[in-house]
């Protein structure tokens, strides 16, 4: 057993191989826990200042990819592929930095099967992913009671969502261009309606924001599971609704910047839409967006 930092090796001699998606994060805590050392003390040994391993997952630089390297011989690309450092600025917003929200059945079984289950793989941090990266699976809540793992989670959204989700990760991936970025739309749809005075009197079953123009029972099922106030707290939400979400999504993105335009005649509050859209990395300045919103 080995009590002190100082006392391993300076290359590490025996090294479990990361499992696929794992995150770097996930692999170092599983390397430190085979040596008997907190994985602030594995940082510590490879020369590395960070507040923690999970910070690692933002902020690795290829410098640090080079040290960590020479420790557990894997080149410094594969370990900088094991984090969310290259997807773009309004990805990392859907990304959570501990503890998973979600995760896939059958890959967590087969993990348990394989005296890995501590392993924490990518996918399940990822706010856009309703699908394992690694299996190809659905995957579920942490905290659902229910059996959800496979096409029947979908229901009716199936197709829709599942475009959705390869929206985004094709876009966080680098792999298509877009006029606008999914994240940004993602992100518009959750903004809120500015009903009329009438409308609140005449027709209360108008949607609440911007997603119900598309999904009509969006509001619904966010009441009848007490999740309206997830969606002001955190962009990574829950299956159930998170679901809809990227249908919505794959239905603005066959046409984004008619459908940008529709949607600001749904009366979203300007000042939030204008803002959001600011921060959009590819239409901002974009004259012919503005073309569309005017």
């Amino acid at each position: 057993m080995i009590d002190k930092t100082i006392d391993l090796p300076r290359a590490l001699p025996l090294i479990a191989p990361p499992r696929v998606d794992e995150l770097l994060s996930s692999w170092l805590t599983r390397i430190s826990q085979d040596y008997y050392i907190p994985p602030r003390s594995l940082l510590t040994h490879m020369g590395l200042s960070s507040p923690s391993v999970e910070r690692l997952d933002l902020t690795l630089t290829f410098a640090q990819a080079i040290t960590i390297s020479g420790f557990v011989r894997q080149p410094p690309d594969a370990i900088i592929g094991m984090t969310h450092t290259k997807l773009p600025a309004d990805c990392i917003t859907l990304v959570r930095v501990k503890h998973p929200q979600q995760f896939c059945r059958s890959c967590a079984a087969q993990l348990k099967h394989d005296a890995a289950a501590g392993v924490v793989l990518k996918s399940w941090m990822q706010g856009w992913r309703i699908t394992c990266r690694a299996c190809g699976h659905a995957i579920t809540d942490v905290w659902s009671d229910r059996e959800r793992a496979g096409p029947a989670t979908f229901g009716q959204f199936e197709d829709s969502a599942r475009a959705g989700e390869e929206f985004i990760e094709a876009y966080a991936g680098g792999r298509q261009t877009f006029q606008v970025s999914p994240a940004t739309m993602l992100r518009l749809l959750l903004l809120r309606r500015r009903s009329t005075p009438q409308e609140v009197r005449d027709q209360p079953e108008l949607p609440r924001r911007l997603i119900g123009t598309i999904i009509p029972e969006f509001d619904a099922i966010a009441d009848d599971h007490g999740l309206n106030t997830a969606i002001g707290r955190s962009a990574v939400l829950p299956m159930i609704i998170r679901v809809r979400l990227l249908a919505g999504v794959a239905a603005m993105m066959t046409n984004p910047l008619e459908q940008l335009s529709r949607l600001r005649q749904s009366r979203a509050f300007s000042p939030q839409f204008d803002r959001v859209l600011a921060q959009d990395p590819i239409v901002t300045p974009n004259t012919l967006i503005q073309s569309h919103l005017t």
